[in-house]
């Protein structure tokens, strides 16, 4: 792999990292949040759907820093 290859992907792997910043802050700030409810609304569907929605955010992170280190593999 060139030079000019190897900055792209770092360049690629620093965006990768602020995503995963992004999305880790929003995951955050859901479920807080949604522990912040009482429990009859988290129980209800608006509840339900808030959880869901931070334990996808947090899969994503989980498939983001997948991505993170598969690319710093092909670095090195």
């Amino acid at each position: 792999m060139n030079n000019q290859r190897r900055k792209a992907l770092r360049e690629a792997i620093t965006h990768l990292e602020f995503a995963r910043d992004v999305v880790s802050d929003c995951e955050s700030i859901e479920r807080e949040a949604f522990n912040n409810m009482p429990e009859y609304i988290q129980m209800s569907e608006k509840g339900e759907r808030m959880e869901e929605i931070a334990d996808t955010l947090e899969e994503a992170i989980g498939l983001i820093d997948e991505a993170v280190n598969l690319t710093n593999g092909a670095l090195e």
